[in-house]
C-alpha cells in the first residue's frame, strides 16, 4: 500500500466499513481471517487486528472463538436519530379516568417520534416536587402536568412557567399561569346534564366533590351547577353543596381511613337531608362512596336516590349502569402532546383547549315526572 497521511488500519477499517455498508459482506457473512486479511492488504497482523477491532467496537463485527469474524449489523453504525424524551406527571392514575390519557400521551408522542418518562404524584405535593426535580435533572426537553387538586402553585411550577420552560397543563388549569392547557369543557356538559334532570322532575339535588379551592375543573362544574338552578328559575330547598370528601385526593398510605371517615359522613349528611331525590358528583371515585353511603342507610339508587357522575369504568368487563359524563381522554392525550411540541418549538404559547364531553344515560336517573 502507497504511504499516506492515513494510518493503515484505518484505510482497512473504511474499505471493509464501506463493503459491510454496501452488503457485499452481508449480515451473518465470514470474513476472511486475520492471515487471509494481512495478505489482501499488504499489513501486519497487528494493523489487521487494530481495523477489526474498531469495526467490533462499532458494533458491525462480532469475533466468535475458533470461528472467525462474522458481520452482526450493517446498521449499527448508521447515524441514528435521538429520540427526544418528554415528561409526564399526573396525580393517580386509574381505569375510570387517566389510564387512557396515558395511553394517548405515549401513542401520539411515539408518532411525533417522543419517548416518554411517567411519573405518579399520587396527590402528594412533596411528590409532585421530586418529580419535576428529577425529569429535569434527566434532560427531559418539557412536561406535560396534571396539577393537584388545591394546588396552590407548587414553587416548581411557578418556576417553569417564569423560565418559559415547554410545560403543557392537563384537566386542571391554573389560573394566573400563562401555560397552555388542555381539558374538558365543564361548564357546558354541567349545564347540559342539570338541564336534563330538571327535566326529570328533580329539583333537590346535590353536588359533591372534594373542596373546589384552586381546582379550576370543579371549581366550574361547581359554578354550572349553582347557575343551573338560576337559569331554569329552580329554588333549591336543602343545603345541595357538599365538599367535604378527602378520600380521592389524600395520600395513597392514608386512603382507607379517608374512605371510611367519608363514607360515614356522607352517610349523615343524606339523612340529615332526606329531600334530596339526587346526588350530582364530580368523579368516579366519590360516585362510589356515595353509592355504599346510601346502601348503607337502607336506600336504593335509582328508586330512593339518582346519582351520576363525571367518569366510569367504559370497559364491558366492568360496565356499571352508572349515568356519567364521558371526557375525551383520547382527545386530552392528543392536543396535550400537540401543544408540548408546539412549546418545544416555539411555535405556540399559552394555548388553551376546551374539548367536548359526552353525557351517557345509564339507569341510576329515575324519572320523577313518572311515579303517578
Amino acid at each position: 500500500m502507497e504511504a499516506r497521511n492515513v494510518p493503515a488500519y484505518i484505510e482497512i477499517y473504511n474499505d471493509l466499513f464501506s463493503k459491510i455498508m454496501s452488503s457485499e459482506y452481508k449480515m451473518g457473512d465470514k470474513l476472511p481471517t486475520e492471515k487471509e486479511l494481512c495478505d489482501i492488504y499488504f499489513v501486519s497482523r497487528i494493523t489487521v487486528q487494530k481495523a477489526l477491532q474498531k469495526l467490533v467496537d462499532k458494533g458491525l463485527l462480532a469475533r466468535i472463538s475458533g470461528k472467525g469474524t462474522f458481520v452482526s449489523s450493517a446498521n449499527s453504525s448508521k447515524p441514528s436519530k435521538k429520540k427526544t424524551i418528554i415528561g409526564v406527571i399526573m396525580c393517580n392514575i386509574s381505569p375510570s379516568y387517566g389510564v387512557n390519557i396515558l395511553k394517548s400521551i405515549e401513542k401520539y408522542a411515539a408518532n411525533m417520534d417522543y419517548s416518554i418518562i411517567f411519573k405518579n404524584s399520587y396527590h402528594d405535593r412533596e411528590k409532585e416536587t421530586i418529580a419535576i426535580r428529577d425529569l429535569i435533572e434527566l434532560g427531559v426537553e418539557g412536561i406535560i402536568l396534571q396539577p393537584m387538586l388545591g394546588e396552590m402553585f407548587n414553587p416548581e411550577i411557578l418556576k417553569l412557567s417564569l423560565r418559559e420552560y415547554p410545560i403543557v397543563l392537563i384537566d386542571r388549569n391554573l389560573t394566573g399561569l400563562s401555560l397552555p392547557f388542555v381539558g374538558s369543557d365543564n361548564r357546558y356538559i354541567t349545564e347540559k346534564v342539570m338541564d336534563n334532570l330538571f327535566e326529570n322532575g328533580h329539583k333537590n339535588i346535590c353536588f359533591m366533590s372534594s373542596i373546589p379551592k384552586n381546582t379550576t375543573s370543579i371549581e366550574e362544574r361547581l359554578e354550572a351547577f349553582n347557575n343551573s338552578f338560576i337559569r331554569n328559575k329552580v329554588i333549591n330547598t336543602v343545603n345541595n353543596v357538599y365538599t367535604n370528601i378527602y378520600s380521592n385526593s389524600c395520600a395513597e398510605d392514608e386512603i382507607n381511613n379517608y374512605i371510611k371517615q367519608d363514607i360515614e359522613n356522607i352517610k349523615n349528611y343524606l339523612l340529615d337531608n332526606p329531600q334530596i331525590t339526587c346526588v350530582f358528583t364530580s368523579e368516579f371515585a366519590i360516585c362510589s362512596i356515595v353509592k355504599k353511603a346510601i346502601n348503607s342507610i337502607g336506600k336504593k339508587i335509582p328508586d330512593d336516590i339518582s346519582v351520576l357522575t363525571f367518569d366510569n369504568i367504559s370497559e364491558s368487563i366492568y360496565f356499571t349502569n352508572t349515568s356519567y359524563i364521558k371526557q375525551d381522554e383520547e382527545a386530552i392525550g392528543k392536543y396535550a402532546v400537540e401543544l408540548l411540541n408546539d412549546a418545544i418549538t416555539g411555535e405556540k404559547k399559552d394555548v388553551k383547549r376546551y374539548l367536548p364531553t359526552e353525557f351517557i344515560k345509564g339507569t341510576s336517573i329515575k324519572n320523577l315526572n313518572e311515579i303517578k
